[in-house]
């Protein structure tokens, strides 16, 4: 049995989880009228627009924080808040909000740091929807559960960021192919090939997390076979890992294929990312373990 019983969400937990989504795509509408009302010349960091975005986020960060704070101190325990949809989706939201906070303060991919906002809502209300769908955790007590779910933990974040920068790519590839380019374009997005090389880096910083992942996964099931159920081997969970590990494995050899190179690889990064939200969407319907 677990040490760390599931903790349940209350009200005021989902009203303040609830909002942070909302928060982070109003920042992100203020970052996108500011690049789009000041297209043609470079947009100071003073201007009321990113201003404003920059305090939404700090609203949002704040709130998550305090959330995971105040869950972890229920719980007894900073570990319990890895071992459940609710939770996890709150660290995978902070981990992409401190991502867009270096590259916020070090000018490096500075225009590509917003689009790191809409991910990080998207997460939230994913993990908040597979939280009232099904309580299930994860117990806490077995070392190869706690090195599975942070490692996917990890190398989550490092795809999801890499998916957007897919994202990013191909929004930059068609503004480059426009020959009249409309109100909705966003000047002064990074260059292509920064782009590429930063999904990349993103995959070679992801791909051993995931491998950790589903190594760990699979010697906690060989060791309690009756947890995940009867042929575990075969449940879309498994299957759909194996599908996004090659999918990023193929991605690793980018330099050596260049079929692999520009929209094939910004897309092969989105479809990873989906393919490990499929398999989020699949956990929650396996037994508990």
């Amino acid at each position: 049995m677990s040490h760390t019983q599931f903790l349940p969400i209350n009200v005021p937990e989902v009203a303040a989880a609830a909002i942070v989504p909302l928060i982070l795509l109003m920042s992100f509408y203020f970052y996108a009228r500011s690049k789009l009302a000041h297209a043609e010349k470079p947009v100071a960091e003073g201007s009321p627009e990113n201003v404003t975005a920059t305090w939404l986020v700090a609203v949002a960060m704040g709130i998550l924080l305090m959330l995971l704070a105040l869950r972890a101190a229920a719980a007894h325990s900073l570990v319990s808040t890895v071992t459940n949809f609710f939770d996890s989706s709150l660290v995978l939201a902070i981990l992409l909000l401190l991502v867009w906070i270096y590259y916020r303060l070090t000018h490096q991919l500075r225009d590509f740091a917003p689009f790191l906002l809409p991910m990080a809502a998207a997460l939230l209300i994913v993990g908040l929807t597979l939280s009232f769908t099904s309580e299930r955790h994860f117990h806490d007590d077995n070392p190869w559960t706690l090195v599975h779910v942070i490692s996917v933990l990890l190398g989550f974040a490092s795809f999801a960021v890499g998916c957007v920068a897919g994202v990013v790519y191909l929004i930059s590839e068609s503004q480059l192919r426009q020959k009249n380019r409309t109100q909705w374009t966003f000047p002064r997005l990074p260059p292509l090939d920064r782009l590429e090389r930063f999904t990349r880096h993103c995959i070679v910083v992801g791909f051993p997390l995931l491998t950790l992942g589903a190594v760990s996964g699979i010697f906690r099931a060989m060791e309690d076979p009756h947890a995940l159920g009867h042929d575990w081997w075969f449940s879309p969970k498994v299957l759909l890992t194996a599908v996004a590990w090659l999918v990023y494995a193929s991605l690793l050899h980018v330099r050596l294929a260049p079929a692999l190179r520009g929209s094939r690889c910004a897309w092969m990064s989105i479809v990873g990312f989906v393919l490990l939200l499929a398999v989020l969407i699949a956990a929650n319907w396996m037994p508990h373990g």
